[in-house]
């Protein structure tokens, strides 16, 4: 029955909700793409002293599950004032999701020729320039994987968001379509609808990006 779907948008606010997980979503993406592609750059092409040590700490950060870290997160925001806020919760979702997004665009620079940088130099080109006309047009695909992975895992994370975030108006999809789930009875219509059109930007986004998301996955597949 396609009334469910009016039904939810308007009882639970959707509009609203969707809005908060655009907006962190949105946020977390740009932030994890800014500091993964400087980052990766770096490891794969720049020598350094503690270069391996430091890689191996990121590394070590993903395997960290965000169970271990809910409470020590939670007196961290509130300590800082983000406790309850949009920005804050993004914050929280950047310390596994940019050790991970280094690793694979370590991994996609490598696989680039590093003949490309030294050409550069012949012609009187910078590091920075190298990096940002040369290196970061090619490297589209492993962003376009970042893009499509952690706008995913941002968009449908329930944990944190249902934690750190109290006011019901600030509430990003998930939590909130979890109100159709009650202690003796769940409006599975209701949830049914809501997930439905939760689904949609995910959807979307990776049909605009699916090709240069296969070409990075392939890409981080073959160099380590």
């Amino acid at each position: 029955d396609f009334s469910n779907f009016g039904r939810v948008w308007v009882s639970f606010n959707m509009p609203r909700h969707l809005a908060n997980s655009f907006y962190v979503t949105v946020l977390t993406v740009a932030i994890v793409v800014a500091i993964s592609t400087t980052a990766g750059y770096a490891f794969a092409r720049f020598h350094f002293r503690g270069r391996d040590w430091i890689f191996y700490a990121f590394m070590g950060a993903m395997m960290i599950p965000g169970q271990a870290i809910l409470i020590p997160m939670f007196q961290f925001l509130k300590g800082a004032g983000l406790l309850n806020t949009l920005t804050g919760l993004s914050l929280s979702y950047l310390g596994g999701a940019t050790a991970f997004a280094i690793f694979l665009m370590r991994a996609f620079f490598l696989s680039l020729p590093r003949g490309l940088s030294e050409a550069a130099r012949v012609d009187g080109a910078g590091e920075w320039r190298i990096f940002w006309n040369i290196y970061l047009p090619l490297a589209k695909p492993g962003i376009a994987t970042i893009v499509i992975i952690q706008s995913m895992n941002t968009w449908n994370e329930f944990m944190f968001s249902s934690t750190f975030i109290i006011t019901p108006a600030l509430k990003t999809i998930q939590p909130a379509l979890f109100q159709a789930v009650g202690q003796y009875s769940t409006d599975y219509t209701a949830l049914s609808s809501g997930l439905t059109m939760a689904l949609i930007p995910v959807v979307t986004i990776y049909l605009v990006l699916q090709r240069q998301f296969i070409e990075g996955m392939t890409a981080g597949a073959l160099k380590g």
